[in-house]
This record gives C-alpha cells, structure tokens and sequence, in this order.
C-alpha cells in the first residue's frame, strides 16, 4: 500500500478517534459545586424570578408569587445547565462558564436570552 494512502488512512482513523471522545465528554454532565454562587440571584428579564443557589449542586427556582421549583445543576465543558429532574435532557437554562463576571452572568433561560445579577445587602459600614 502506497504511503501516501497510508497517511491518509491513518489521519481519518485518528480523527474520527478524536471526535469520538470529544462528543463523550460533552455528553458526559458532572454535578457542579455551587459554593462560589450561594446566594440569591435575579433573572432578568423574567417577570420578577429568582434563582437561589446552595451549597452542594442545589438551587430553587423562586417564583413571583413564592412558589419555590427544586431544580439540579450540571456541568458540561463550557457552561451549567439547569434542569428540572436529574434525568432531564433538555435544560431550562443553560450559562457558559466564560460569560460570568462576578455579580452578572448571561445566559439562556427558558428560551429567552437573560442575565443573573446577584443580589446583594448594602453594607451599613466600611468595615463590613
């Protein structure tokens, strides 16, 4: 077999190796530690929803009139899901990792393009 067939025959396996593992690491959704993000966090626009974050990949969804939605953080390569079950394929949301700042995070909830803004107390003193 001539080499240049060869090469080619080694490149396409080798490729297709390649691809195959990345679109198993994509797929593969590990459960994201939610300590950097405990707090309360309004999504804007929504029409008054909150999302509040604990420790430990739990989070609720906080409705305008209080009603609270227990919902599961998971974790891909570029950004967190929230799902509705844990075996949920389809997200309610969807935030890559590269577009939070500290306080504001863009994203895609319901469809809907959004930011979360963390809420915040207002501080009484300098030295709080």
């Amino acid at each position: 077999m001539p080499i240049f067939v060869q090469l080619i025959l080694f490149f396409t396996i080798g490729w297709n190796l390649a691809c195959s593992k990345k679109d198993k690491e994509v797929l593969e959704l590990k459960k994201i530690d939610s300590k950097e993000l405990v707090g309360a966090w309004k999504i804007v626009p929504s029409g008054g929803e909150r999302i509040l974050f604990e420790p430990q990949s739990k989070a609720k969804i906080i409705r305008k009139n209080g009603e609270e939605i227990l919902v599961y953080l998971r974790a891909d390569l570029d950004g967190m899901r929230i799902l509705d079950s844990e075996d949920s394929t389809v997200p309610l949301g969807y935030f890559l990792f590269m577009e939070r700042k500290e306080n504001v995070w863009a994203g895609v909830y319901k469809k809907q393009l959004v930011r979360l803004e963390k809420e915040t107390t207002p501080k009484k003193s300098v030295l709080e």
